[in-house]
């Protein structure tokens, strides 16, 4: 495939995956957020991952990091940004799920999405964040910016 042909078919399909990426983080990061921290809190110590002392912050900062990140990322608003960002986000979730995994964990569901969401195996998790990494990477090296805030701005 030619470079021509390659970056017309990423400008074509990056739109699709920046707002799947985008809302699998920002509806993750919702339905944490509504919740009483201390649910998120107790998924995070059931990883084994964690100092004791950094549960709290984390289960009151990235649920709404998840949501910011994920909102900004949908609308392609700070689009590069915003899928680096992603891009980071979700590698952090494949190394926390990949070590609860080799580790085996009795983990019963990820906890991705709080209590109040879907309940996906630790596995099915880290094949969705394995998928979503690279929606974002595709999307950090598009430069058509098509359909996003960005591109409606530079107009």
């Amino acid at each position: 495939m030619t470079g021509r042909r390659a970056s017309f078919l990423l400008g074509f399909a990056a739109p699709f995956f920046r707002v799947t990426a985008g809302a699998v983080l920002a509806l993750s990061g919702y339905l944490k957020a509504v919740r009483h921290p201390a649910e998120f809190e107790a998924t995070l110590a059931s990883y084994w991952f964690f100092p004791g002392v950094l549960l709290a912050p984390l289960a009151r900062i990235v649920p709404w990091l998840e949501l910011v990140v994920g909102l900004f990322l949908a609308a392609g608003y700070f689009t590069r940004a915003t899928a680096l960002a992603g891009a980071a986000l979700y590698m952090g979730f494949v190394g926390v799920l990949g070590q609860a995994i080799l580790r085996k964990l009795p983990l019963k569901d990820c906890g991705c999405f709080g209590q109040a969401g879907p309940h996906l195996q630790p596995i099915q998790a880290l094949s969705l964040d394995v998928v979503m990494v690279v929606f974002c990477l595709l999307v950090f090296f598009d430069r058509e910016k098509n359909l996003s805030a960005d591109r409606w701005i530079e107009k």
